[in-house]
């Protein structure tokens, strides 16, 4: 990653910064009445594993690294509509829940329900869309490179 970096600030001049703002953003949290643990959500033991099965996408690891593959089913699939929505934004989703560890769960979205309904129905979490502190990548400059 020190490379490319590198080679983008040299190749085209790239300039970036972090920065907190407030803005929209899941909060994926424990629903009332705590985490439904079972087959399809559990903690990860040495030598788990779970096979994706149709209909089912697995988001496994950390809660940060599940909010990241969350967001990104979450723009290429909607449940509720049975399309497709690459277009549209979705905030990024914050972990909130206080689970730490790694998780292999499995999410049916072979449903008509939303994100946050087969979240709270099959998982136990809850899904809130609110305003939140994020870190957000700022590119301050970027050129085009000359040629070769």
């Amino acid at each position: 990653m020190l490379m490319l970096r590198s080679l983008l600030a040299e190749r085209f001049r790239l300039t970036v910064r972090w920065e907190t703002k407030l803005r929209a953003a899941y909060i994926i949290m424990v629903a009332k009445g705590g985490p439904k643990f079972g087959p399809n959500f559990q903690r990860i033991k040495e030598g788990d594993s779970f096979p994706p099965d149709e209909g089912r996408i697995q988001l496994g690891g950390s809660f940060k690294n599940f909010a990241f593959l969350l967001r990104a089913n979450m723009r290429s699939y909607d449940p509720a509509t049975g399309t497709v929505v690459r277009d549209t934004e979705i905030p990024p989703v914050v972990d909130h829940t206080g689970l730490a560890g790694e998780y292999s769960i499995l999410v049916s979205y072979n449903t008509h329900e939303d994100w946050p309904s087969i979240l709270e129905h099959q998982l136990g979490l809850k899904l809130d869309l609110r305003k939140e502190p994020v870190e957000v990548l700022i590119v301050d400059h970027a050129t085009k490179p000359s040629g070769n």
